[in-house]
């Protein structure tokens, strides 16, 4: 169905549709009660019911807890006999995998770039909230460079205690997925890391250190081999960042780093050295 050009609730106007994904579509949209652009999650209207409206209302929930200059900002949650949406701030920028593709200087660029999404991870730890699904997607750099991290559509509360979830029901993209999860245990912070070093590896390298399969194919990888080392792809990263992020994919998340605050001072102290020693 066309949803271009469409007027939702009588405010908000349907310019032109700039993603898409399992649930639903984001416009570029115009609230013409206030005279600004917009981005607005729509819904897929087959959608509408049980686990997919909550699963909206769990994301409206969450972003709505969170303020931080690295998350993209929530406005509301809207449902009417029609239609369910989100409405969020409209981003100039890129995705951040052709933001580094492009960029003259890579590493400094990636090194800049994680620094944020660990002060961005700090704060949603912080308010219990884990985003579960970090990736290059969900990563926008805006016009400023600054990153915007995108779609807490499957993030949850941090759990009180460790539990195991029932087979069958892994919510994520696969080749970003830690360890701990595959086996059937619940996530913590430290996953949010893992999917972390997964992202910052193929950003650099253009690679995933594992399997790059779309299926179950990925998991023995993940839960058995180690990672190719970085560097044999690209030489120019420094040896502190290729054994952080060796260690940020480590199986064990007891050997990771224990908050991305703790990533955050690394990642500080080799972008220094890096940009020094240039």
């Amino acid at each position: 169905m066309q949803e271009k050009n469409l007027n939702l609730s009588g405010r908000y106007y349907l310019l032109q549709k700039i993603g898409k994904g399992g649930m639903g579509e984001v416009y570029k949209a115009k609230d013409l009660k206030k005279n600004e652009i917009v981005a607005v999650k729509l819904l897929h209207q087959n959608l509408r019911h049980g686990k997919y409206i909550s699963r909206f209302k769990r994301e409206a929930e969450y972003l709505s807890k969170l303020s931080h200059s690295n998350i993209i900002k929530f406005y509301s949650f809207q449902e009417d006999e029609k239609y369910v949406f989100l409405v969020m701030e409209y981003i100039i920028g890129r995705k951040i995998r052709t933001h580094v593709k492009l960029s003259p200087k890579p590493v400094e660029d990636v090194l800049k770039f994680a620094i944020q999404i660990c002060d961005a991870l700090t704060y949603a730890h912080s308010m219990h909230i884990i985003h579960r699904d970090i990736k290059p997607e969900n990563i926008l750099i805006n016009s400023e460079e600054n990153v915007k991290i995108l779609d807490f559509g499957i993030a949850r509360g941090i759990p009180k205690e460790t539990k195991l979830t029932e087979p069958g029901t892994l919510i994520g993209t696969v080749q970003y997925l830690a360890p701990e999860y595959i086996q059937g245990e619940s996530l913590t912070p430290l996953s949010d890391l893992y999917s972390l070093g997964v992202t910052l590896y193929e950003l650099l390298t253009e690679k995933l250190p594992f399997s790059e399969g779309k299926s179950q194919e990925v998991f023995f990888p993940q839960l058995f081999e180690l990672p190719t080392p970085p560097t044999k792809f690209n030489q120019n990263i420094p040896p502190e960042l290729e054994l952080t992020l060796i260690k940020l994919l480590d199986k064990d998340s007891a050997k990771r780093f224990q908050s991305a605050k703790k990533l955050k001072e690394r990642l500080k102290v080799i972008s220094m050295s890096y940009n020094l020693n240039k």
